[in-house]
């Protein structure tokens, strides 16, 4: 997934990630729920920013983009007419 993508789906993946961190969470420790609440947060937001973590490098190994403004990363230089041979 581009790094746009994960940006602009940011609110509700990070929603959907702090309900499925905070039912492993209840199911597996019996916390209380402000607790549970807090760990699901916390757990969403490092999983949030793993993902487009992993994005950027990926875009960046794969086609050479920058994740956030898909920009190449080492753009071309103009060529010099000194370096043709005359």
């Amino acid at each position: 997934m581009h790094g746009n993508a994960l940006i602009a789906l940011g609110c509700p993946l990070k929603l959907m990630l702090t309900v499925i961190w905070g039912w492993l969470f209840h199911h597996f420790f019996a916390f209380h729920m402000v607790i549970i609440l807090i760990l699901a947060v916390g757990a969403a937001e490092v999983t949030y920013l793993l993902l487009v973590l992993i994005s950027g490098y990926l875009n960046a190994v794969l086609y050479g983009q920058d994740a956030l403004v898909g920009q190449p990363i080492y753009p071309e230089t103009p060529s010099s007419k000194n370096d043709s041979p005359s």
